[in-house]
């Protein structure tokens, strides 16, 4: 439901990091979820704050690589790290 990515991006917000991995992990893994491309690009922010910094490297990645609307800005933010 789209409650749980909000609620995600509500935890990123308030800086509740560990609530918003859990939250945006679940649904950036799940490609058939409606928030899939929103919550990947969200979960990797997540994994930055987390200083999980290779595995937000990977998953940008992947997003960059993607036709998902977040793939410039994911390979913007990979040339910053």
């Amino acid at each position: 439901p789209p409650v749980e990515f909000f609620r995600g991006l509500n935890a990123l917000l308030d800086e509740r990091f560990d609530e918003a991995n859990e939250q945006l992990g679940s649904i950036a893994k799940d490609p058939s979820h409606r928030f899939y491309e929103p919550a990947q690009w969200y979960y990797a922010l997540s994994l930055i704050m987390l200083d999980k910094e290779d595995e937000a490297v990977s998953l940008l990645n992947s997003i960059s690589e993607g036709q998902s609307t977040y793939a410039a800005q994911a390979a913007d933010f990979i040339d910053e790290l």
